[in-house]
Order: structure tokens, then sequence, then C-alpha cells
């Protein structure tokens, strides 16, 4: 390709005009994105981009108010339905009229029609990203159709994680003659190309919130648009720039709110200041920096009941209640900083949402799963006068095997490769036993650990908090979980707790804690009886019997507990329980 006829495109960008389809988002704004048009245009030029479209969802309007351009073309993304399930994905169409528009709307419920209609009328189009269910129904069998239906495909998408995308593109780049045929006697859909195995290759950034427009684009031919069209059309191109994080998709949440109140509100003279002298790129780095380095430094000069917060940390230590009270004024005091992060988790769930099928397409195409990589999560509930200064694992085990054992606490660290100790926001004596401390995870710095890790498996040993942080990463990451039941609990409570009401609460909530579960590891004939008793499915239980397990029936002592587990004879045990449910 030569390089005077290099053309770069963003091919997938969102405007005012992206219509929500429906949730109750609905009910409270009506589109996905607040970026004018003619912003996007500014933006796009400003990047490099030779052309540029806007990709609304099921809408040609914003596209439309910057066709008066040279170098502008009218684009869509359309919602296309599977008909036989009702299962939605994302087509883009490049380079359409009103009157292509208006046919579109009306095919759009039925993928077969639009695709017969698009391709007898010459219109190049793509399946933007195709590992991301649009309404919670995307299978295996629906990427296996769209493989016969499309010859575009999007491999580069500016929100989806850097992996899924190299994923896409290895499978696309690796697909035979004999792999298609075989879709087609599957599915007796019969693709328009003479080589439907060879797939072209288009990126676009996704950008709804003005923050990366041009970040992430199409390379083909030039210098014309009827050139770098039909470089699609041929498998030309090449998708280049940046995959997304779950940085990415908080940012661009907080900036749609920024363009919401910007564009909506009467008031704008400080709006216009800001603009005025802080870029869109700016602001993503500062919301970066606010909430991922200096979040946990949140303070005041001289907070309110000052005198009540000095008593509280002067005799907290000799009064445990008085230092559940300081530590609950430790989160009270972060719940603004908490609140603020939620658009993260949600990046983080989007972007995990659809594990599962990534996992089984790569299994089938690649014939390479994810290695059984093991997080072990666990509290920190030992005695203070029996906690040890290190934690002191069999180095070779580590070595041989992908576990991690993942737990947080106050002072401990470990230089072990195999454990990881985060750093607690807050910490207190657990009401039933003065003489444990709870450590507060911080939660973010956890899942994004663990994203970046790619664990296979999280297995949980403790119902505290570092328990409640792996439900949490299981439930955002779509990670199987795995429970452990090693403490006669029932037998603790009798001994500590005299009011019924609350030992059956106790009970509800480790109903609850087990509930959550993939699995439960039982460790003796007792506990695997009492859990039946408290109706928890015997499918989720599997027992392991394990050497020297029993002495637990009294003493919570979690790290001698996982020094034993981890044992040769008794870990060899449970990694074949780890492999059957991975599997």
């Amino acid at each position: 390709m030569s390089e005077k006829l290099i053309c770069k495109v963003d091919l997938h960008v969102h405007s005012q005009y992206s219509e929500i389809e429906g949730g109750i988002l609905k009910k409270i704004t009506h589109s996905e994105s607040y970026t004018p048009p003619q912003e996007v245009y500014k933006i796009a030029k400003k990047r490099g981009m030779n052309f540029v479209t806007i990709t609304d969802h099921n809408s040609i309007r914003g596209a439309l108010e910057i066709a008066h351009h040279d170098d502008v073309f009218i684009s869509e993304e359309v919602t296309v339905t599977f008909p036989e399930d009702k299962c939605e994905i994302h087509v883009v169409t490049l380079n359409i009229n009103e009157y292509h528009h208006q046919n579109i709307s009306k095919l759009r419920h039925n993928i077969y029609d639009l695709v017969d209609y698009l391709n007898s009328n010459q219109i190049v189009h793509f399946v933007a990203h195709p590992f991301s269910s649009v309404n919670g129904k995307l299978r295996k069998e629906h990427w296996e159709k769209m493989l016969l239906l499309f010859d575009v495909f999007e491999v580069r998408n500016g929100v989806q994680r850097e992996k899924d995308n190299l994923l896409l593109e290895k499978i696309l780049k690796g697909l035979t003659a004999e792999k298609i045929h075989q879709l087609i006697d599957k599915y007796k859909i019969y693709p328009l190309s003479q080589t439907p195995w060879k797939k072209s290759m288009v990126g676009g950034s996704d950008d709804h919130g003005g923050l990366y427009i041009g970040k992430t684009y199409t390379v083909g031919r030039g210098p014309g648009l009827a050139d770098f069209l039909e470089s699609i059309r041929r498998g030309e191109t090449k998708a280049e720039g940046k995959s997304g994080t779950f940085h990415t998709v908080g940012h661009s949440i907080y900036a749609t709110g920024y363009k919401f109140y910007k564009y909506r509100l009467k008031k704008r003279k400080l709006f216009k200041f800001i603009d005025k002298f802080v870029t869109d790129e700016i602001k993503g780095k500062i919301l970066e920096k606010a909430f991922f380095k200096n979040g946990s430094k949140l303070s005041s000069i001289m907070p309110k009941g000052f005198l009540i917060s000095f008593f509280i940390k002067k005799f907290s230590k000799k009064m445990p209640f008085l230092y559940t009270l300081r530590t609950m004024g430790k989160i009270n005091k972060n719940l603004p900083l908490y609140a603020a992060l939620s658009p993260y988790l949600f990046g983080l769930a989007y972007q995990n949402k659809d594990r599962n099928l990534t996992w089984e397409v790569k299994k089938y195409y690649l014939d390479q799963p994810d290695p059984l990589k093991v997080a072990i999560f666990t509290d920190i509930l030992e005695r203070k006068d029996s906690l040890p200064h290190h934690f002191e694992f069999d180095q070779t085990l580590f070595e041989r095997e992908k576990i991690k054992i993942i737990s947080c606490n106050r002072k401990i660290k470990s230089s072990n490769v195999g454990i990881k100790i985060f750093r607690s926001v807050a910490d207190f004596p657990f009401p039933i036993f003065p003489d444990i401390h709870l450590y507060i995870p911080p939660l973010l710095e956890i899942l994004s650990y663990c994203e970046k890790e790619d664990f296979a498996l999280i297995h949980v040993l403790t119902p505290g908090p570092m328990g409640l942080a792996g439900i949490m990463v299981s439930k955002l990451l779509k990670i199987p979980l795995i429970g452990t039941y090693y403490i006669d609990f029932s037998k603790h409570i009798q001994k500590l707790i005299t009011s019924e009401n609350f030992k059956n609460l106790v009970w509800k909530y480790l109903g609850w804690y087990y509930s959550q579960m993939h699995k439960i590891i039982v460790t003796s004939e007792k506990y695997l009886q009492e859990l039946k008793e408290k109706n928890i499915s015997p499918t989720k239980l599997k027992f392991l019997p394990c050497e020297g397990i029993d002495q637990y029936i009294c003493e919570s002592s979690s790290y001698q507990f996982l020094k034993d587990l981890l044992h040769q004879e008794n870990f060899f045990k449970l990694r074949e329980i780890y492999k059957e449910i991975y599997v």
C-alpha cells in the first residue's frame, strides 16, 4: 500500500443523536452520547482522520448535520436481530443515504433480509464488536452464523479489551475453507463471497463521550472515498490505534455526563471556561489521577466533631467498640469516593460480560482454552498473638502451579511470588470474635488486579470481607466461584451468642454467602450434613477428605488451614476438583 495513498478513518463514532433503545436509561435520557456532530468532525480532523463519519444507533441525523463537508460520508450503527431467537448484534453500514436508511430501518429486525439488501445494493458494512452482546443473548452459534453472513469485522474496537480484540483478529486470520464449509453444512447459510474464509478487518473508537475520537481507526487506500471503501471490500485495510480498558468506559461515562449538563443547562459560562483551558484528554487524565492515585488520601483540614474523633482515635485500641466506630467513620468519609468509582466498576462488568463466549470460541477455534489459573481469597482470621510476620508457604508449589493467594491486611507483607497482599482501607474487630480483626479490602484495586491476571477460577476460603470481594470479582468478571466450609460455625455461634434471632441472622447470611458459589468444598462428613440441613443444594457440595483438617472445629485459623490445604497430598486432591469444575 503506497504511503501517499493511505487514508485514516474512525469508522465507529457516536454523537448526541445516538438513540437508547430501551431499559431504565431511556427514562432518564434519550441519548447515549452528548457530543455535537460538529465537535466530532473537528476532533476527528484534528487527530488526522482523512474522512469523517458518524455511526449513531439507528439514526443518521448526526451524520447529516455535518454532511456539507466534502470529506464526510453518512453511516449508521444498526441494531440487527436474529429472528429465530431475538438475539441482537450491531452492524455498521457505511456511505448510505436517507433512502437506504429508511429501508434498513424496516429490515433490521431480520438479519438475513437485511444482509441480502446490503449486499444487493453494494453497501459496505461490518459487524461491530462481535464478541460483545447487545441484549445478553449472544452465543457461539450466532458467532458462527456471522462468519457466514459477513465479510468485514471490527477487530479493533476502542472500548473492548486488547485481549478480546487480538483474539478476534487471530481467529479470523486462522479461518480455513474447511472450517467455513463445516459451518455451511451445519447452518445451511451460503456466503455471497467466493472466499468467505478471508475476512476484511476494520477498527473504530466506538466513542460516546468525545474523549477517544480518532484514537482507534481504519487505514485503507485513497485518496478518494471510493478507493477507501473498495479497499475494505478487498480486505486491504488495517485496524490501528488503542483498545479499551475499564478506565476508558469510566472516563466516557463521566464525559457523557459532563456534556449532558453542559448542553442541557442554561448557565454554560463555567463549562465554556473549563473547555477553553482544559482539553478532553486532560480531563480524562485528571479523572484517572483523582480516582486511582489520590483517592485514598481524601481528607479535610478540620473535620466536624474533631474532639470526638480525637477521643475515638486515642482510646479505640483499648475499646473495640470505639475502634469499630472509628473504622465506620473512615468508610463513611470515603463513601463519595466509592460512589464516584461506580462507572469504573460498570466498565469492568461491561468488558467481561461475554467472557464465557470468548472462552468457548477460543477453545473451539484455536484449541487454546485459558490456563487453569486460580485465585484463592482468604481473610486473615488469626489472633494477634498468633499472627505470622510473613505468609510462609512451599515456594515450589507456586512455581509449579498457577495459583495465587490473595488477602488483605494493614501491615503484613509477603515476598512470596504466589501471594498478593492488598493494603486494607479500614479494619475493625469482629463483634462476636473480638480477638479477630476484619480488614476491608480496596475493591477496585483487587478487581483490576484479577482482570489483569486473568484468573480462570476464584476460590474463597472465608465468609468475611475478602470472601465478599471474591464474590464481587466472580460476578463482575464472570469467573466461576468455589467456596470452602471448614469451620463449625454453629458451635461458635452457640458458644458466644444467646439470642436466637441473631443466630438465625448469621445463618441467613451464611446461607446467602454459600448460595453464591458454583461449588462448595467441604472437608468433613459432619460439615456436609450441616450444610444440607441449612438447605444448601447437595449438587453444589464437593467432599474433600484432607489430612489434618478436622481440628478447625474450634479454632478459626485461616492461615494454618490454608497451609494444610496446600500441603502436597491435599492440594493434589484439590487440584482435581479445580480441573473438574473448570472443564
